[in-house]
């Protein structure tokens, strides 16, 4: 299981928590395509991801913000990216 944070406006946190994530496929897509971004902790506990999901809604969002903890059952069917990792800062 793995913790992260999520940081969206307080109207589509409502919406997540009534219907769950849905991925929108569009056009233009964020910096690393469809999905749902999140924070999570880091090895050294240096950065607080609850706080980082919260300055990203501040800055990106309009409206107030609120952020969601979820817990992700990592297994063969989820795939994630740590950008923290050697071998995905190589590609």
């Amino acid at each position: 299981m793995l913790e992260v944070y999520h940081g969206t406006t307080k109207e589509i946190a409502q919406k997540i928590l009534r219907e769950n994530f849905k991925i929108i496929h569009k056009e233009v897509t964020n910096d690393l395509g469809n999905g749902v971004y999140t924070y999570c902790p880091d090895e050294e506990n240096i950065w607080d991801p609850q706080n980082n999901a919260r300055r990203y809604a501040i800055q990106y969002k309009n409206g107030k913000t609120q952020v969601l903890e979820v817990t992700i059952s990592v297994s063969s069917d989820v795939y994630y990216i740590d950008l923290d990792d050697e071998e995905f800062k190589q590609k």
